[in-house]
């Protein structure tokens, strides 16, 4: 048990997702994107604002076991902050130029940017997702600012923006194919339907700002992460109220992945300072947790049912690590 491979990524890792359709017998995704952001040094004369920020894309490819990786390609941009698969051959980033950026992958290449839709106010572009409706080219998107946007891909087109929160919202997660939630460091998060924009239709605060939502295949709850360094599970027909908490665990909940049986109740989580970690969403206890990053986690993806990935930023590390399952 334990790491069994690591790859440094260069510039500071913020960034893991597993590629749809990649994976094999013994493998859940035998690709996976990793995204980063690197803020440059000042130049003379030049406001914190105007600073460079640059990232990198890298297309990883797994050996049949997991155990080793290997770069297939990598695509220089502005620094990514948060980064989506649509289906197995397109993904999108969320850039610090203040622009979601459409892609498109080979197996071994990541082509040249497709399309783009800038936010409407000079800004961080700090979350991305994609609208699940089939074939929808839709995305709703977020700023530093509070605001969110909603466009599409294929025309390039903005369909509307409202600001939705009084500062950064850091993700945006669709339910449906007309409603999504939002949360944001003004510590709410918030439930939005695209035919009726601009006001929520339900808000919930935390004690801390809300930095992760994600939606279980096989479950109506919500797992929502947070500052407040636990994961809080939650129904979202009544949001104001927990169903159970995972954590408190040593730092910031960045995000949530549920493990890839829809019978199990495991999940993984990229807890900042406090590392990685495996836990139990029914039980609310901790399986297991990964502390050789020697900095903040921010990403993290699933291997296979006993190994998974996680990502750290200022040691720019990707680390590849088993746990036991306690179900065997």
């Amino acid at each position: 048990m334990g790491e069994v491979a690591r790859w440094s990524t260069v510039r500071p890792a913020d960034m893991i997702e597993g590629r749809p359709g990649s994976g094999t017998d013994s493998l859940l995704h035998k690709q996976v994107l990793v995204g980063t952001y690197e803020l440059q040094d000042k130049k003379e004369g030049e406001s914190s604002v105007e600073q460079s920020r640059l990232g990198t894309v890298h297309l990883l490819t797994l050996t049949e076991e997991g155990g080793a990786v290997d770069s297939c390609c990598s695509k220089d941009c502005s620094g990514v902050f948060d980064l989506k698969w649509k289906d197995e051959n397109t993904f999108v980033t969320a850039g610090a130029d203040g622009a979601v950026h459409l892609y498109t992958a080979t197996d071994v290449d990541i082509n040249d940017e497709q399309s783009s839709l800038p936010l409407e106010t000079k800004s961080f572009c700090l979350s991305v997702g994609w609208c699940p409706a089939v074939a929808s080219s839709t995305v709703a998107y977020s700023s530093q600012g509070g605001e969110i946007c909603i466009g599409d891909l294929k025309s390039e087109s903005t369909i509307s923006s409202w600001t939705g929160h009084d500062h950064e919202i850091w993700v945006t997660t669709w339910l449906d194919e007309n409603t999504f939630a939002t949360g944001s460091d003004d510590c709410s998060l918030k439930f939005w339907d695209i035919r009726c924009p601009e006001m929520a239709v339900k808000t919930r605060r935390f004690d801390a700002g809300v930095t992760s939502i994600t939606v279980p295949r096989a479950s109506d709850n919500l797992l929502i992460g947070s500052y407040d360094e636990c994961v809080h599970v939650l129904n979202p027909q009544n949001p104001r109220r927990d169903l159970s908490t995972i954590g408190p665990l040593g730092g910031g909940i960045w995000r949530v992945k549920t493990a890839p049986s829809d019978e199990s109740p495991l999940i993984l989580i990229a807890a900042m300072h406090g590392g990685g970690y495996i836990a139990n969403v029914e039980t609310s206890e901790i399986v297991t947790s990964f502390e050789a990053h020697e900095s903040m986690v921010y990403g993290c993806e699933w291997i296979t049912p006993t190994r998974v990935s996680t990502c750290s930023f200022y040691d720019k590390l990707l680390c590849v690590w088993d746990f036991q399952n306690p179900a065997g």
